[in-house]
């Protein structure tokens, strides 16, 4: 149970604190160690360049399963899609190394929300 507890909660806070547009990426991806290829000079992360210029609206969704349950997150952040992707990767990559669940994750841009303060609104009106 506390394993659970300590899943559900880990996911909520990655949730807080990545960023994640329009494609998805999973924790199976690294298994056996194999760690995120994040390069900020040329924007790439895991040989996949994004944008790192323009800062948008993204709601981003991630998905934890563990013993079968899965639970699931969704926050709006204001970033660029590198710092989004990266932020994702890098919490992929954590909890493939837990060993204790499985994750995903996915986002889209939110284009409704022009400007930071309205993005971020989004995350109080969904709790």
């Amino acid at each position: 149970m506390k394993k659970l507890l300590y899943v559900a909660i880990m996911a909520l806070t990655v949730g807080l604190m990545a960023s994640c547009a329009g494609k998805s990426g999973s924790s199976d991806y690294y298994k056996n160690g194999k760690t995120p290829d994040i390069n900020v000079n040329e924007n790439t992360v895991n040989g996949v360049k994004y944008d790192n210029t323009n800062e948008k609206c993204w709601k981003f969704t991630i998905n934890t399963t563990t013993m079968g349950i899965t639970v699931g997150a969704d926050e709006y952040t204001w970033a660029t899609e590198f710092v989004m992707v990266a932020a994702c990767e890098e919490s992929m990559y954590l909890i493939a190394q837990s060993g204790v669940s499985k994750a995903s994750y996915s986002y889209v841009e939110a284009p409704s929300y022009k400007d930071s303060e309205a993005c971020l609104e989004n995350n109080e009106k969904e709790k």
